[in-house]
């Protein structure tokens, strides 16, 4: 019975030592990552440790879209991608004189706006672009959906350094 008990943990400490090496150096699941996207998207290019600064106060979400479902998300992302901003509004209006070097991101969807829910086989690829010397981020995606997936990636990518901005 002991030898039983003996094989059983042994197996179970194998079995969470070879999961373990699934990260392949990344950070655990729950430990916060610093704009870093997760899930992994197929492909990522980075400049040599550039960042943007970010003001909340100022920073849209902008689309030529006539959507809904972009416009909420547009509210709901606002929210997710600067917590605590909304509810100290003071030190937001002393914060609208940061200097920010992106001040907006753009979403494009090629095929309009599906007001329907999500079927099989749709498309929901996108692509973000921020480029080193531009104020506005673009985010592409062929259907709203993919919007949305970019959306939670740039939420992601957004994170607060040691002296306290938004990156």
């Amino acid at each position: 019975m002991i030898l039983l008990n003996f094989f059983h943990l042994f197996g179970l400490y194998c079995l969470i030592v070879s999961v373990k090496g699934w990260f392949y150096g990344r950070p655990d699941p729950g430990l916060m990552t610093r704009g870093e996207v997760w899930p992994l998207p197929m492909n990522v290019t980075t400049f040599n440790n550039f960042t943007h600064v970010i003001n909340p106060a100022t920073f849209q979400f902008t689309t030529q879209l006539n959507c809904d479902i972009l416009q909420q998300a547009f509210i709901r992302y606002k929210k997710l991608t600067f917590p605590g901003y909304a509810q100290f509004k003071e030190q937001v209006l002393k914060q609208k004189s940061l200097k920010a070097t992106l001040t907006q991101l753009t979403v494009q969807v090629t095929k309009g706006c599906d007001s329907g829910y999500p079927q099989m086989g749709m498309d929901e690829s996108y692509t973000i672009q921020l480029n080193p010397t531009s104020t506005s981020a673009v985010l592409k995606a062929n259907e709203v959906w993919g919007a949305l997936r970019g959306l939670e990636s740039f939420s992601q990518m957004v994170f607060k350094d040691s002296n306290n901005n938004v990156n």
